[in-house]
């Protein structure tokens, strides 16, 4: 156990011994604080350790497409390239119209670091 763990435990009893006198309600609340503090260590290990995973090639733009949009400068032309090309996505989330949710802002920031 690091000193962090020990701080948060020694915080979580010492709430539990100053603020509360029902011994049930003291192991009440140490059982949820352990749980929930178990579960944010986990996501947090699997966050930090989980490698990144680029999407597939089905998800790239193609080499024309790519070239048609950093080509425009007209930002209403540059939405509508997109509109095209996330129609051709295997997307399935859609608007409450029925459109394909995207980003254009996610879109170009991530082509321009390329």
């Amino acid at each position: 156990m690091n000193a962090k763990e020990k701080k948060s435990v020694c915080f979580s009893w010492g709430f539990c011994k100053v603020t509360l006198s029902n011994p049930v309600e003291k192991v009440a609340y140490l059982i949820i604080f352990h749980i929930l503090f178990v579960l944010f260590v986990w996501t947090y290990w699997k966050s930090i350790f989980t490698l990144p995973v680029q999407p597939g090639k089905k998800y790239h733009m193609s080499y024309a497409d790519k070239e048609r949009y950093e080509n425009e400068e007209r930002p209403e032309v540059q939405r509508q390239i997109l509109a095209e090309i996330a129609r051709k996505l295997p997307v399935y989330t859609r608007t409450g119209n029925g459109g394909q949710l995207s980003s254009e802002l996610c879109f170009s920031k991530s082509h321009q670091a390329r």
